[in-house]
């Protein structure tokens, strides 16, 4: 984590020894402080991982409330599976509660043994827990397309070539 003061010439600073920066930004919020993060981009794949043997965990940055976090950025697909754990979550998906079986009894139950099918197939041998959380959220979406004019609406009322994290 970088301190609150810290602005893009000290990261550039900082990680300059490892090789070539093309991009170097700082996240902030609307106000303009620093977030505690920031995305430098090398020009190589090597300079990147030299960074985060060199960088991780090596200091804490005054101001910081933790050491220096150095990793390569998430791609676009990690942060949409990391999106879709979280919803899941939220909508109980893992632990779902028990549907009532009314008038759509029927449909109700093809729903649930399609999911225990899903679950059934991803704790299959030789699948990690990543393909467990894709299959699951490929059964989520479908459920969300399909059931959602049947239930009430809630509430109702980097990673490119080289890029690090900071």
């Amino acid at each position: 984590m970088l301190g609150k003061q810290q602005d893009e010439e000290d990261v550039r600073r900082l990680f300059q020894p490892f090789g070539h920066i093309e991009e170097c930004t700082v996240l902030r919020s609307p106000d303009g402080t620093s977030k505690g993060c920031a995305f430098v981009k090398f020009g190589s794949q090597g300079e990147a991982q030299a960074a985060i043997q060199g960088l991780h965990g090596s200091r804490t940055m005054a101001g910081a409330s933790s050491s220096l976090v150095v990793k390569l950025a998430d791609t676009d697909r990690e942060r949409a599976l990391r999106r879709m754990q979280q919803m899941a979550g939220q909508l109980g998906a893992f632990h779902p509660a028990p549907l009532p079986l009314g008038a759509c009894s029927a449909y109700t139950t093809a729903i649930l043994q399609h999911q225990a099918a899903l679950l059934a197939a991803a704790q299959g041998p030789g699948l990690g827990p990543v393909a467990a959380v894709a299959a699951q959220m490929q059964h989520v979406a479908a459920f969300s397309l399909v059931a959602a004019p049947l239930l009430p609406a809630a509430g109702a009322g980097a990673a490119g070539r080289g890029k690090a994290a900071a």
